[in-house]
């Protein structure tokens, strides 16, 4: 971690000083742009920490084989599909801060429901959880992109998604490496497990108040906006054209 932080330093100083930069520096004086970022961030740390330590847990202490921890997993992943088609719909409707906010709120509500987990625990009271958590990362991770694309200037969308992406891999890279740091400890594999459970809970929470302080929300204003300047305008292009259809047979007549 402290090579990281290093490392990190010594980037954002060359950036700085060169001529042209890889990241531009300005774009993270964006709140909605570096609060995305961030986002991106805390729900992979909380979110593939709480998989790692999950997939040893339903084989270490419920003596699953590999392939059933795998299938015992799919309520994470069968909600991902379903999330993301739903964000899409709902950032377009109220713009990308709600449904963040919702999609934290919901995938934090899961990991702090795996607290139950425990030798005898029933599956079937680890589903909704497993369901809540797939669910959250799906609906924030697409409203996510939305934010931090709108917020870049357009001739740096490849730089802002750069940006996110790295992000996004630097918080998966930190997620495992405390939830497995947690795991190994002395209090033993469960209480490390939860405690690696809460810390990905808490990921998401954090994540609820960056997007609630940074992420800029005019954007559901602008979208509404947007969508019924789209209805009008074909209204009003309908007698623009057959005016200039018309238009057309007259100078022909008169010619």
């Amino acid at each position: 971690l402290i090579v990281a932080a290093l490392a990190a330093a010594a980037f954002v100083l060359v950036q700085h000083r060169v001529r042209s930069p890889m990241l531009p520096l300005s774009l993270l004086r964006r709140p909605t742009l570096s609060a995305g970022s961030l986002v991106g961030l805390l729900i992979n740390l909380g979110f593939y920490g709480q998989l790692f330590a999950y997939s040893l847990y339903l084989q270490q202490v419920r003596v699953d084989s590999p392939l059933i921890a795998g299938l015992s997993l799919l309520p994470e992943a069968c909600a991902v599909p379903v999330a993301s088609v739903l964000s899409g719909r709902l950032t377009s409707h109220g713009g990308p801060r709600r449904t963040m906010v919702a999609g934290l709120s919901l995938g934090s509500a899961g990991l702090f429901g795996l607290l139950v987990s425990g030798p005898g625990t029933p599956y079937w009271v680890l589903v909704l959880p497993m369901l809540a958590a797939g669910a959250g990362m799906a609906l924030t991770m697409p409203a996510a992109t939305t934010a931090v694309m709108d917020a870049a200037p357009a001739s740096r969308g490849g730089a802002a998604a750069g940006l996110l992406n790295t992000a996004r891999q630097v918080g998966s890279a930190l997620g495992v490496a405390v939830a497995g740091s947690l795991l190994a400890s002395r209090a033993g594999f469960l209480p490390g497990l939860h405690l690696a459970l809460a810390v990905s809970g808490a990921a998401f929470l954090a994540g609820v108040l960056v997007t609630l302080a940074a992420v800029d929300r005019v954007r559901a204003d602008r979208v509404r906006a947007d969508r019924v300047r789209a209805h009008r305008e074909p209204a009003e292009a309908g007698p623009a054209r057959m005016d200039h259809e018309l238009a057309g047979p007259v100078r022909r007549y008169r010619r």
